[in-house]
């Protein structure tokens, strides 16, 4: 496929504003992707400079298959994968979470506890099942779209989902990690 064709099925412009189309339209998904795999904003970061820049060069070798997101979700799990791999591991931040309000102060220690179990536990979690709770709480993307994204069955999208569901649940139910 050219780039042309790619464009069409894209809808991008394989110009030099391709790059900004892709930021503009799929950089916040993309992001939490990455921050989803690396669990370090600055990381996370650069993993979607370096997802765009590869999506950018190999834009014509988009096939239309599936969706043109879901191509370059994949392209953003697997240079974050590849980060970790060749990078130690570091410790999360977990700033990008927006803290809550309630109307007590007891609520709001309450909730703070749920919170903090919830990132404990979101932490432990393997690389594949944080990108799936990513793409299918964070996205709102079906199973199919997550097979097809990270290049797994269906059976294990759901089953990691609905493992990390019941972790989580788990944790903020007991209100410890």
């Amino acid at each position: 496929m050219t780039r042309d064709q790619a464009a069409k099925v894209a809808p991008l412009d394989p110009g030099a504003d391709a790059v900004a189309e892709i930021v503009n339209e799929h950089g916040r998904a993309m992001y939490r992707v990455a921050i989803a795999v690396v669990r370090d904003s600055a990381l996370a970061e650069d993993v979607v400079q370096e997802a765009t820049i590869t999506a950018w060069l190999k834009l014509d070798s988009f096939r239309g298959d599936g969706s043109f997101r879901g191509w370059l979700l994949r392209i953003v799990h697997n240079t974050a994968v590849s980060m970790v791999r060749s990078s130690r591991e570091r410790p999360w931040d977990p700033e990008w979470i927006p803290p809550g309000t309630a109307p007590s102060a007891e609520r709001q220690v309450v909730a703070a506890i749920e919170l903090d179990a919830a990132i404990r536990t979101f932490a432990r979690l393997d690389p594949l099942s944080r990108t799936i709770m990513a793409l299918r709480e964070g996205e709102g993307l079906t199973y199919d779209e997550i097979a097809e994204v990270l290049g797994v069955t269906i059976g294990q999208v759901k089953i990691r989902l609905l493992r990390a569901r019941r972790r989580l649940a788990a944790a903020v139910e007991r209100g410890e990690p």
